[in-house]
């Protein structure tokens, strides 16, 4: 009776340990997964960064020639009242 009913709990912890490397197996997929998606997001995030830090330049160029513009406009829209 009892290496039957041990034969059985055996059985039984061998069908938990298939099922465990199962969960075990895609457990680590998904994490190979996680990982290619972090990966791909910090270089699309690092992609941005260098677009902004280019864009920095052409933005200070165009904010100086408003202010260029707005300070010509004041100046000759008063030499204009002057008259």
């Amino acid at each position: 009776r009892y290496p039957q009913e041990l034969g059985g709990m055996f059985q039984k912890l061998s069908g938990l340990v298939a099922q465990q490397a199962e969960l075990v197996t895609r457990i680590d997929a998904d994490l190979d997964d996680t990982t290619a998606s972090m990966d791909s997001a910090q270089a699309q995030l690092h992609k941005y960064y260098r677009a902004i830090q280019g864009n920095r330049g052409l933005i200070i160029k165009a904010f100086i020639v408003l202010l260029i513009v707005i300070g010509l406009w004041s100046v000759v829209g008063r030499s204009g009242r002057r008259r």
